[in-house]
């Protein structure tokens, strides 16, 4: 009895260290990884709200990107700010709003385009309900991997262009998610 205590004890702690790292907040989240860099004027993260939890990610994209490739910036920022934020610290539920910001490299000018501007809400429990559907994805270390990099797992499935179903459609269900 003793030796399957032990073992479901080192189970645990085996399974405590495979993980994400953990936040007390998404603007800590968002700090210490660095994705979304704020420039000069333009913020590119931003929490609007704490209560209820909203925040604004905005990738950035260059003045001459075509609308396909802004349109899978967007689509990345939606998965990243969702999955992140539920999955490493916590937040239930999140507002999201995503407005692309505009890099002109030879003027170094910078603007948000509103026309790429959406605005969703996830809870967890959708999430969940989304990888699991879409990935076969049960475990937290299957989205994000305890040194906090996407799985291969939920990339192949869910991040990358070319995964199965996609990030095209899986940001789509995310978004219209209900």
């Amino acid at each position: 009895m003793r030796y399957l205590t032990l073992i479901a004890l080192s189970l645990a702690s085996l399974s405590a260290l495979a993980a994400p790292e953990q936040f007390k907040s998404v603007a800590e989240l968002m700090d210490s990884y660095q994705d979304f860099k704020d420039y000069k004027d333009y913020p590119a993260f931003k929490v609007l709200s704490e209560e209820p939890l909203h925040i604004q990610v905005s990738p950035a994209v260059l003045e001459k990107s075509s609308v396909e490739q802004i349109k899978v910036d967007i689509q990345k920022a939606s998965v990243y700010a969702v999955y992140r934020s539920l999955y490493q610290t916590p937040a239930t539920s999140i507002k999201v709003t995503i407005i692309p910001l505009s890099m002109n490299l030879d003027t170094h000018e910078m603007k948000y385009l509103d026309s790429g501007r959406i605005d969703f809400t996830a809870t967890k429990k959708q999430a969940v309900s989304l990888v699991k559907k879409y990935g076969n994805i049960t475990n937290e270390e299957d989205v994000i991997t305890a040194s906090g990099d996407w799985a291969p797992k939920f990339q192949n499935c869910c991040y990358l262009e070319s995964g199965k179903p996609g990030v095209a459609v899986f940001s789509k269900e995310l978004i219209n998610h209900k």
